[in-house]
C-alpha cells in the first residue's frame, strides 16, 4: 500500500508540468524557497520545548478556567436516524463438481434436471446425480434397438463405444414416462426406475436438439424439424442446407417452436410450418436465434443479443446493457416457474420473470469454465451451469448478518505470523487446499492491516463482551509494541531516541521468510530475549494511520487495567512524541527522513493559499502539486488524528500542544478540508481508494477524540464531501464510519451497506474477475495506475474479492484462487455497523 498509494498523485504532476511556464511565469521569481525538506534540525519549535512539560491536568493554569479540554472525551454516535434489522436474507453458495470422482466425464454438453435427479451429457456418457447424492453416476444401461430387444450388431457396438456415448442434448420433459437423449444419430428414451432403454434410430443428418412435452417428441436436425410418429421420424419442417435447428421445445399450446440462426424462430403444428418469430415483427431482440424453453405459459428465446419472453398477446425483449443483462453472446436458455436462466459465451445469469434482479455468474468462484454451454434451472432457484471443466450447483441459504460473521471469524486463525501479526492474505498450493494450510509473509503494511482489525475486535468486544474478541485483539496488541520495541533496540544503539516504528519484523523460526533479510539493506537485526530478529525501515504515514486507529480503541473498548492502558499509551505517546520531535517526520536509522513520513508544515501548508501562492512563493512544481491535490489534505488529517488520540490517552497536553499550532500557526485545519481540487478524490484516472482508506482511518480518529464542537463539525464536513464521491460503491466501512462520527446519512445509504454486507462472498479465494466483456457498467472510465473502472459498481459477488484500498469499480483483478484474502473486509465494517447501530441483530 505504502509504495503504491501515492503513484496516482503523479498524474496530477504530470498535468502540472504541462502549465510549468505558465506558473513560473505568473510566480515571483525572487522569492526565495522555504525549507522543504524538513529535516530534524526543522527551526519548528516543539510545543512547550521552553517549559516543563505539563501533566494531563493542565497544573499551573487557573483553576476556575481549565487551559485544556476533558481529555478523556470522545465522540461517537450510536444513535442512527435510519437503523435497519438484520433481516434473513438468501446467501448464495457454488458446489463443484470438478474431479473425475464426482463427475467421470468433466466435459459437460448438455445438463437437464428431471423429478430432482440432474443428468449431464457428455461425450463419453450420461451421468446422474440423484438427490442426495454427492457424485454423478454413469448409466450403464445399454440402449436396445428398436422397440426393446436390440440386435447382435447393437451389442458388438457398445463393446466398443461407452454406453451413451457423444450426448447431443437432453430433452426436459418425460416422453411416455421416460427421459428423451439424443445423440448424433438417434434418440434414446431412458428410464428413471428400471434404466431400460428404446433406441430411435434417425436415418437423416445429424440431430442437434430434442424436446417433449404434450405428447410430441420431436428433434432438430441439420435439415429441419422431425417428429416420431409411432414407429419412424417424419418431418415437419424441412430446411435448406444453409440453416438447421439449434435449439427446440414443444411449448404448452402444444406448438413446436425451433430456434433456426438466422432465421429467428419457426413455429411447427400438427400439420408443419405455421409461421416464425422475426427481429423485424419486434417478436426478438435479433434473428440469430440460439435456443428456446418453454415454462407454463411463457414462452423463452435466446438469441445473440438477448431475450425474449412471450406470454400469450405479452412480450418482452431484454438486450445487454445497464439496468438490463449484463452481456450477450447466448448459448443456451432454460427457465422455471419464477426464473430465466442463460447461459453465455462468458459466465452465465439468472434473472426472474419480472427482471427485477439480476444475478450474473462467471471466474471460477462460480463456475468452473466461463464458457457455460449447458446450464439447467431447478426450483429454489438452483443453478447447474456446466461446462469444459465439469459443473456447478449454485445454490441458496436463508441466513442474517449474525449468521453469517461467523464463518468470516473461523477464517481468522489461519492469518496468524509470528504469534500476533494479522496477514492480510495467505497463500495455499492450490485453490481447493483447506486454508489451515497456508502459507504467511511479512508485508510492508503488517501494522496497519493488523491494528485494523485491533479495531474491529475491540468494536465486537464492546458490544458482546465476549472474550474471544478481546483475546484476538490482545495477541496483536503484542505484537504491535514489538514493532517499537524492536527498532528501539538499533536507534538507542545509535543514541537516537525511542519511538520509531517498524513496518514489520520477522523473527528466527520463519525459516526463508526471516533468511530472506538478511542480504536486504532496509532490514536492520536485533537480539532481543535471546531471540533474533529482522525489523524493516523505511516506514510509511500508512502504518502510523493504522496505530493511531487500534491504539486509542483497544484502549477505549478491549483493556481491562489501568496497567494495559499504560502501556497502550506509552506506546502511542513514544510514536507520536517521535514524530513531533522529529519536526513532524518519520526520521529513520539514518538520521534521514522517510520517503513517506511526512506531516510538516513546509511539505504540507505550503498550498493552503492554492496552487498559483505556493509557486509565487518559490515552491517547486512538485511540492506544490502534491500538497494542493492531495496530499495536504491526507496527512493533515493523520498527524492531527495522532496528536488528538496521543493526548486522550496519556493527558499529555505536549501533545494537544502540538495539535492546537498546526491549526493555529499553519492553518492544518484548512489543510485539511478536501475540495473539488482534492484530485485524488475527485480525480477519475488519479483518484486513490488507499488514500480514501487511509482517510476513514484518521477520520474515525480525529473525530473520535476532537473536544471542539466546531472543529468537529469541520471534519465530519470534510468527511461528507469524500463519502458523496464514493456514496454509489455502497462501502459498509464507510457508511459506519459516517454515522458513528455523526455525517449526514439517507435511509438508502444504510440499506446498501447492509446489502453490501449481504453480498459479499463467503468465498475469500482472488478468483480472477474479468468483467470488460461486460455491458452493463456503463461507459468505461480511466482509473489509477492505467488501469480501467465501470463508470457503474457492480454487486460485490460479481468483482474480485474486495480489499478497501481498492475500487469495486475496477473492471478487472484477482488472481489464480490459490491467495486467500483476510477475513477484515468483512469483519471490519460489520463490526462497526453494529457498534454504530446501523444494522440492529432482530429481537434487539
Amino acid at each position: 500500500m505504502s509504495w503504491n498509494h501515492r503513484n496516482g498523485r503523479l498524474f496530477c504532476l504530470l498535468f502540472l508540468v504541462f502549465f510549468a511556464s505558465f506558473w513560473t511565469a505568473c510566480s515571483d521569481s525572487s522569492s526565495e524557497p522555504s525549507e522543504t525538506d524538513g529535516d530534524a534540525d526543522s527551526d519548528l519549535d516543539a510545543p512547550g520545548e521552553e517549559e516543563e512539560e505539563a501533566d494531563g491536568d493542565g497544573e499551573g493554569e487557573a483553576e476556575d478556567e481549565p487551559a485544556y479540554p476533558d481529555h478523556t472525551f470522545i465522540f461517537e454516535n450510536r444513535q442512527p436516524t435510519y437503523p435497519v434489522l438484520d433481516e434473513p436474507y438468501e446467501q448464495e453458495f457454488t458446489e463443484y463438481f470438478r474431479t473425475p470422482a464426482q463427475l467421470p466425464d468433466l466435459d459437460v454438453r448438455a445438463l437437464a434436471v428431471i423429478e430432482g435427479t440432474v443428468f449431464a451429457g457428455a461425450p463419453t456418457g450420461l451421468y446422474a446425480k440423484a438427490p442426495g447424492d454427492v457424485a454423478f453416476v454413469l448409466l450403464e444401461a445399454s440402449p436396445a434397438g428398436e422397440g426393446e430387444g436390440g440386435d447382435a450388431d447393437d451389442e458388438a457396438a457398445e463393446e466398443e463405444t461407452p454406453p451413451y456415448a457423444g450426448v447431443v442434448d437432453i430433452a426436459r420433459n418425460f416422453f411416455d414416462g421416460k427421459i428423451p437423449v439424443a445423440f448424433p444419430d438417434r434418440v434414446v428414451l431412458v428410464s428413471l426406475t428400471d434404466q431400460q432403454s428404446q433406441s430411435l434410430p434417425f436415418d437423416g443428418p445429424e440431430i442437434t436438439a430434442v424436446a417433449a412435452g404434450g405428447g410430441r417428441l420431436v428433434i432438430g436436425a441439420v435439415d429441419g424439424i422431425w417428429e416420431w410418429q409411432g414407429d419412424e421420424w417424419q418431418p415437419l419442417v424441412l430446411m435448406d442446407s444453409l440453416l438447421f435447428a439449434r435449439d427446440i421445445v414443444v411449448h404448452s399450446d402444444g406448438k413446436v417452436y425451433a430456434a433456426v440462426g438466422g432465421r429467428g424462430v419457426f413455429i411447427a403444428g400438427a400439420e408443419g410450418m405455421e409461421g416464425n418469430l422475426t427481429a423485424e415483427n419486434g417478436d426478438l431482440p435479433d434473428d440469430d436465434a440460439r435456443a428456446v424453453a418453454s415454462c407454463g405459459d411463457r414462452l423463452v428465446v435466446a438469441t445473440q443479443s438477448g431475450i425474449a419472453v412471450h406470454q400469450g398477446a405479452e412480450k418482452i425483449l431484454k438486450t445487454a446493457g445497464v439496468g438490463a443483462l449484463p452481456t450477450d453472446d447466448n448459448l443456451v436458455v432454460d427457465c422455471n416457474a419464477t426464473h430465466i436462466l442463460i447461459g453465455h459465451a462468458i459466465g452465465a445469469t439468472l434473472v426472474p420473470h419480472d427482471f427485477s434482479k439480476v444475478d450474473h455468474y462467471s471466474s471460477m468462484r462460480w463456475v468452473l469454465d466461463n464458457r457455460v454451454p449447458a446450464v439447467a434451472l431447478a426450483d429454489g432457484p438452483v443453478v447447474w451451469a456446466g461446462g469444459a471443466q465439469g459443473v456447478t450447483r449454485i445454490y441458496r441459504q436463508t441466513r442474517t448478518l449474525v449468521d453469517k460473521e461467523p464463518v468470516f471469524d473461523a477464517l481468522a486463525p489461519n492469518y496468524w505470523r509470528m504469534d500476533g501479526f494479522f496477514a492480510a492474505e495467505g497463500w495455499v498450493a492450490t485453490p481447493w487446499d483447506d486454508p489451515s494450510t497456508m502459507s504467511k509473509s511479512d508485508n510492508d503494511n503488517d501494522g496497519l492491516w493488523t491494528q485494523m482489525m485491533i479495531g474491529g475486535w475491540c468494536f465486537a468486544y464492546a458490544l458482546t463482551g465476549d472474550e474471544k474478541y478481546y483475546q484476538y485483539a490482545r495477541k496483536g496488541m503484542d505484537n504491535m509494541f514489538k514493532l517499537i520495541d524492536i527498532p528501539a533496540v538499533s536507534f538507542q544503539e545509535k543514541g537516537m531516541q525511542r519511538g520509531f516504528v517498524s513496518r514489520s519484523i520477522v523473527r528466527d523460526d520463519e525459516g526463508p521468510v526471516y533468511e530472506s533479510k538478511a542480504t536486504q539493506g532496509n532490514w536492520h537485526q536485533v537480539t532481543v530475549d535471546e531471540r533474533s530478529y529482522y525489523w524493516k525501515s523505511d516506514t510509511s504515514s500508512d502504518e502510523t494511520t493504522g496505530h493511531f486507529f487500534g491504539y486509542p480503541v483497544f484502549y477505549d473498548l478491549c483493556a481491562k487495567t489501568g496497567e494495559e492502558r499504560a502501556a497502550v499509551a506509552e506506546h502511542a505517546a513514544a510514536l507520536a512524541r517521535y514524530i513531533v520531535e522529529g519536526g513532524f517526520l518519520l526520521i529513520d536509522l539514518d538520521g534521514q527522513r522517510t520517503s513517506f513520513g511526512v506531516w510538516n508544515p513546509e511539505s504540507l501548508a505550503i498550498a493552503v493559499d492554492g496552487l498559483t501562492e505556493c509557486l509565487k512563493n518559490g515552491y517547486d512544481i512538485a511540492a506544490c502539486g502534491e500538497a494542493y491535490y492531495g496530499g495536504g489534505w491526507l496527512n493533515s488529517l493523520e498527524i492531527l488524528g495522532h496528536l488528538l488520540a496521543a493526548w486522550h490517552m496519556t493527558g499529555d497536553t505536549y501533545f494537544y500542544d502540538a495539535y492546537d499550532m498546526l491549526i493555529e500557526e499553519y492553518r492544518y485545519d484548512e489543510v485539511a478540508m478536501p475540495n473539488e481540487d482534492t484530485l485524488t478524490i475527485t480525480g477519475t484516472a488519479i483518484a486513490n481508494h488507499s488514500d480514501h482508506e487511509l482517510a476513514m482511518l484518521a477520520y474515525t480518529t480525529l473525530i473520535r477524540y476532537e473536544p471542539n464542537e466546531a472543529r468537529r463539525q469541520q471534519w465530519v464536513k470534510g468527511l461528507e464531501f469524500l463519502y458523496d464521491w464514493e456514496r454509489i460503491e455502497h462501502n459498509p466501512w464507510w457508511t459506519a464510519v459516517m454515522a458513528l462520527s455523526g455525517g449526514a446519512l439517507t435511509q438508502e445509504d444504510v440499506n446498501n451497506s447492509r446489502n453490501t454486507l449481504r453480498e459479499l462472498p463467503d468465498d475469500v479465494r482472488e478468483w480472477l474477475v474479468d468483467n470488460r466483456y461486460r455491458k452493463d457498467f456503463g461507459k468505461i472510465l480511466p482509473a489509477r495506475n492505467n488501469s480501467e473502472q465501470g463508470e457503474f459498481r457492480l454487486p460485490y459477488d460479481e468483482i474480485k474479492t474486495m480489499w478497501w484500498n481498492g475500487t469495486p469499480r475496477d473492471i478487472s483483478g484477482g488472481g489464480a484462487g490459490n491467495s486467500w484474502k483476510a477475513p477484515t473486509f468483512f469483519l471490519l465494517p460489520y463490526y462497526m455497523n453494529l457498534y454504530s447501530g446501523l444494522i440492529v441483530p432482530e429481537g434487539k
